[in-house]
Parts: structure tokens; C-alpha cells; sequence
């Protein structure tokens, strides 16, 4: 028995019996080895495992590595799902965070609720991940390196073989010949961890045999700081994880606790972690903008604006063409691609707008100099006035579906129904 079973019986021991468990499965040989380790525990403990593939449609050889997926697996008796991805959404990340992107999401995608996902992730994966991020000046949570285990949409990942060094599945894999994909991909030093791999790790091993027990060691030792900053950042802001949340909300005392406070809350919302160049910009060009400003921070496909002392975290706006003038029957629903938009008949009504006399209508959306005569306000007003009255941001203004029956403004959507309608 090598180190792999324990290891592995350890995980398993930690979920429960009825939860399914998947393999996270892309025909190499880490994977390859999880799979054949795993399968035989399972069957031993009648446990249900299945297996995913993502295609990320890459390479050439992708139809390839997707078929002989399918074939180990048969051989196992292992049910698989491929899953065919599209990395070109995630391009803003480079090639390799592109693809660990569009990996995740369709991780997340295929897992049922509650049930868990293995990843071959050891002791060497680790060291990699830890040396890039330290050469992308990754911060106290970077530096944590591949967490054992977290939350992963309606499931869980984990990753078993963290504490197993490369040459330990590299035996296993020889001790039960086991045949594997080798992706060619693998050797080529354009990517920052390839070139890790084979120009940087051969020389560090050689030098400090024990890197990975090192390197380990020095991740827990960072989660643990990486908890207490989480702590000190909720005390700071009173655990608020609004959005907006009040410039005034922030700490004021240092810029430390300032940034640290920042850098949660924005992962609270959501969001890509902000590099320390990001942070700087916040700090020293939004925060201090005007109130009547409407600043704003851009990082990958994200966003931080300030409106009225305010700052609003968000993902970038898509493009919008607000001359848009759209004919709706209320018969059917109403699509707005550029917003992610669906609107229905359902929608107007439980708004409180009378469609007894409504069966034809247009949406269109601000151009300048529109009004209404808001329900129980007595007065007409122009819509300028109501947004700024309502604090709405000025860069969701355009945004907003206005709905027009015979050329009169009778419901600004979400907000305001005109006086008789």
C-alpha cells in the first residue's frame, strides 16, 4: 500500500456515506491515479463515483483526451460527464486563468447539491502555486496557495492528495500500470508554470529536498494570518456587507487596516481579489473624488464606482444601446440582451401599473428631457429630478427600461407608475 490509500481513506472518512463523490478527471496521470485510487475505496465502501471531463476545446488533441477519458472510465465502470467549455469568456485572465476559470464554472455546473469533487492537487502543485503567486506579489491570501478544500457552488471541493508529493503518484501509477494521457501542452515553457515546473523546481528540490513539507508548512501559517485579517476587516467595517456600502463605513485610522478592510468587502461581493495597484487606486483617486463624481476603478471584469459617498462593487457593465426602441404586445415576454433582461406582463402588474388598458407599448430608455406625473406626487417631474431625488447612480440611469403607451411615459421600471396608470 502506498501513501495515496491512507490519504484518501482519510478523505472519505470525512464525508458522509450518501453524498455522491467526483472526480475531477482530465486523463493525466495525477488525475488518472485519484481516479483509480478513489474507484477502488468506493467499491470497497459501496460508495457512488462518477467522474467529470472538461474539454476546454483548446487544442488539437482535446477530442482525443475526451475519448480515452471515456474509455478508462468504462474500464472502471465509472459513469463520466464531459463537459465542452468556452475559455475566449474568460480571456481577460490569460490563457491558463482562463481555462481554470471555465474549469470551475463547469465543476460548479455539474455538481449536485451537497455532492463533493476531488481534484488532483499535491505537495508539487502547491509549491508552483505558492512560487507564482509570490512572483505576482500575491498578498497574505494569496500566499495561502490551493486550500484544501471550500465551497464550490452547490457542492464542495477538495483536494485529497495535497500532502503527496509528485513522485509518490508517479509510483502508483507505475505500481498498477496505469495508462495516461499525456498532454502535450505540458512541456511547453510559454506557460509561467511549466516553465516552473521544469526549469525552477528541478533546482530547488535538488537543493532543499524537503521544499514541499517547507512549503506547507508555511501555507498554514499564512491561512492562519489570512483568518485573522478576515476578522479584523469584519470588526472594522461591523461585519457590513452592503453594496453600496458608505465611504464614512471605511476605516479611517490606517491605510493597512483601510486596504485590508477593502480587499474583504470586495470579496464579499463577489468579486477577483484587487492587486495592491488596484487597492492604491481606490485609496488615492475614488475615495477622495468629489461627492457629485461618479469615479471608477476597473480590474479584470470587475468594477468599483463612488456616487454620493458610496462605493458600488460590481462586474464591468456590458455595452448598451440606449437608443433602443422596442415594440412589446405584453403578450409575450420581452428579452433586453445587453441587460441580461427579461421582462414579463408579471412584472408590471405586481409593480401596481393597471393593464386593463394596455395592449400595446413601447420601451425604450432615457434620452434627456423625459417626465411624469409620479402616482401621489400631484406634479409632473422631470425624470432628472427623480433620479436624483432617488440617489439612483448615474451610470444605471440609461439602463433603466422606460415604458410608454401612446407616446405618454406611464411606468419608469422599478420605480415611478404616471398618474393614471
Amino acid at each position: 500500500m502506498t501513501i495515496i490509500q491512507p490519504a484518501l481513506h482519510a478523505a472519505f472518512s470525512r464525508i458522509e456515506s450518501d453524498r455522491i463523490i467526483y472526480i475531477a478527471f482530465s486523463g493525466g496521470m495525477d488525475s488518472t491515479v485519484l481516479l483509480h485510487a478513489s474507484n477502488e475505496l468506493a467499491k470497497q465502501q459501496q460508495r457512488t463515483l462518477r467522474a467529470i471531463h472538461v474539454d476546454h476545446q483548446m487544442q488539437s488533441v482535446a477530442a482525443a483526451m475526451a475519448q480515452h477519458c471515456q474509455q478508462v472510465c468504462q474500464q472502471l465502470d465509472v459513469q463520466l460527464t464531459i463537459c465542452q467549455v468556452n475559455v475566449d469568456e474568460y480571456a481577460h485572465l490569460g490563457p491558463e486563468g482562463a481555462a481554470r476559470a471555465a474549469r470551475q464554472q463547469a465543476f460548479s455546473q455539474c455538481l449536485q447539491t451537497d455532492a463533493v469533487i476531488f481534484t488532483a492537487h499535491h505537495a508539487d502543485d502547491q509549491v508552483e502555486t505558492i512560487l507564482l503567486r509570490l512572483f505576482r506579489s500575491a498578498g497574505v491570501k494569496g500566499m495561502v496557495g490551493c486550500l484544501e478544500q471550500r465551497r464550490l457552488g452547490v457542492g464542495e471541493l477538495q483536494r485529497p492528495l495535497l500532502m503527496i508529493r509528485r513522485q509518490q503518484i508517479e509510483q502508483y501509477a507505475r505500481q498498477h500500470e496505469l495508462s495516461y494521457f499525456t498532454d502535450p501542452s505540458n512541456d511547453s515553457l510559454a506557460f509561467d508554470r511549466n516553465y516552473v515546473r521544469h526549469k525552477l523546481m528541478p533546482a530547488i528540490v535538488a537543493r532543499w529536498p524537503h521544499v514541499g513539507e517547507a512549503v506547507t508548512r508555511s501555507s498554514q501559517w499564512q491561512s492562519e494570518a489570512s483568518q485573522l485579517l478576515d476578522r479584523l476587516a469584519r470588526q472594522d467595517l461591523a461585519d457590513s456587507t452592503a453594496n453600496p456600502l458608505p465611504v464614512a463605513q471605511l476605516p479611517q485610522h490606517d491605510q493597512a487596516s483601510l486596504k485590508n478592510a477593502l480587499r474583504w468587502w470586495i470579496e464579499q461581493q463577489g468579486l477577483a481579489a484587487p492587486t495592491m495597484t488596484v487597492l492604491q487606486e481606490i485609496i488615492q483617486q475614488l475615495l477622495p473624488a468629489h461627492a457629485d463624481a461618479t469615479a471608477c476603478v476597473c480590474w479584470q471584469d470587475n468594477e468599483i464606482r463612488k456616487y454620493r459617498d458610496q462605493i458600488y462593487a460590481q462586474s464591468c457593465l456590458s455595452e448598451h444601446d440606449s437608443s433602443l426602441c422596442l415594440e412589446w404586445d405584453l403578450a409575450t415576454d420581452l428579452a433586453i440582451p445587453s441587460l441580461d433582461m427579461v421582462l414579463t406582463r408579471s412584472m408590471l402588474s405586481q409593480a401596481g401599473l393597471s393593464l386593463a388598458q394596455l395592449e400595446q407599448v413601447q420601451v425604450r430608455f432615457r434620452q434627456g428631457g423625459e417626465s411624469l406625473r409620479p402616482r401621489g406626487r400631484g406634479c409632473q417631474k422631470e425624470l432628472k429630478t427623480l433620479f436624483q431625488e432617488a440617489a439612483v447612480p448615474p451610470w444605471l440611469r440609461e439602463r433603466i427600461p422606460l415604458i410608454y403607451h401612446q407616446q405618454q411615459l406611464i411606468y419608469v421600471f422599478g420605480h415611478w407608475i404616471h398618474e393614471g396608470y
